[in-house]
């Protein structure tokens, strides 16, 4: 039974506070008012290469994804909606400098940018007001959205600034 950190109720909100302010009901609402096959079309879309189950839970985080998985798919939205399967590799050379192997980016549109900067705007607003106020930097901006289990258990902060794409996760 999905219920906000705090416990409490804040009556009608948007989406930006909802989401500045890590409300889990409104996520929940939006995941069902959307249908929970399309989160989970977007969420592969994005890199989320997890078995993702078609419960509403997914809308809090529910899916046991990688952390590489998660800077992955927030990459996509720092790049406006053009996903690219992270490299490890992007060249091997000889000594000779004869390149042995090389695996270029691929990029992928999989949302309209003007969509995706709506999001950005709003995971903006998370780290300069809400949930992610610890993330923020002096000299670039930082866009990110904070998670937290049942108790604290796992603690979660995925989020981009123009240049790099960062999930960090904390717990047990």
């Amino acid at each position: 039974v999905p219920k906000n950190f705090d416990g409490s109720f804040w009556g009608t909100i948007n989406i930006r506070e909802a989401l500045v302010n890590s409300r889990n009901i409104p996520a929940v609402k939006v995941a069902k008012y959307v249908g929970i096959r399309n989160v989970i079309k977007m969420a592969k879309a994005c890199g989320i290469e997890t078995v993702l189950q078609p419960n509403l839970s997914l809308a809090l985080g529910s899916a046991a994804i990688s952390p590489l998985e998660a800077a992955a798919s927030y990459a996509t939205f720092a790049r406006g909606g053009i996903y690219i399967k992270p490299i490890l590799i992007r060249r091997i050379e000889d000594p000779n400098k004869r390149i042995i192997e090389k695996n270029d980016p691929v990029q992928l549109r999989v949302a309209s940018s003007d969509s995706v900067s709506v999001l950005v705007s709003i995971l903006q607003d998370v780290v300069k007001r809400g949930t992610g106020t610890l993330a923020r930097l002096e000299d670039r901006p930082v866009a990110g959205k904070t998670g937290t289990s049942d108790k604290s258990r796992d603690v979660w902060f995925v989020g981009f600034t123009p240049d790099y794409s960062t999930a960090i996760w904390g717990g047990n």
